[in-house]
């Protein structure tokens, strides 16, 4: 199961990447102090994002 899928089990109004990417900033900070989290970088990085 994808990141998107995830996110609209939580949030339905979460329907496309333009709004997840939205909120990368605000899951990234807890995760990695905010750092790269533009880029979802600390997603990755901490393993929610699989192969």
């Amino acid at each position: 199961m994808g990141v998107l899928a995830l996110i609209k089990q939580q949030d339905s109004s979460i329907n496309n990447a333009k709004k997840v990417r939205a909120l990368l900033p605000k899951l990234c900070e807890v995760l990695y102090g905010g750092k790269n989290d533009k880029t979802g970088y600390g997603l990755l990085k901490a393993g929610f994002i699989n192969k």
